[in-house]
């Protein structure tokens, strides 16, 4: 809980944005953010940036569950469909490796109906590393 609540406070973009890390577990995030109007773009479409930011907060939540601080350092993402007439975001990162140096996680964006709008895998580098981890 402590950590979730860091991320929430600590990430000042996110959280400028109204990104919330809702649920945090081992190797494992959810977060959320309300749409506003001033997130569409000139087509009336959610703006495909901050579908990769919720997805990269979420992302890097579920990497530092552990406690470590990390960075981005690549990502593979992919919009599937057009954010149109969404009230709300929810993305559910999932780790599908914590190695020595790098952990990767596998993000998945979804509307308020629960329709995936966007997937990617992002890999982290831990700028640290716990020992216990």
């Amino acid at each position: 809980e402590a950590i979730r609540q860091k991320r929430n406070l600590s990430s000042k973009f996110a959280h400028h944005l109204g990104i919330e890390v809702v649920e945090l577990g081992e190797g494992y995030a959810k977060g959320e953010v309300e749409v506003q109007d001033y997130f569409e773009n000139m087509v009336h479409s959610l703006h495909g940036g901050l579908i990769y930011t919720l997805a990269d907060a979420v992302g890097g939540a579920a990497t530092c569950s552990h406690g470590n601080p990390m960075t981005t350092v690549n990502c593979d993402f992919h919009y599937l469909q057009a954010g149109i007439n969404v009230k709300k975001l929810t993305a559910i990162g999932k780790m599908i490796k914590d190695g020595k140096k790098i952990g990767i996680v596998e993000v998945e964006v979804f509307n308020e109906k629960e329709v995936l709008l966007a997937k990617g895998t992002y890999t982290f580098y831990y700028l640290e590393k716990n020992a216990e981890s």
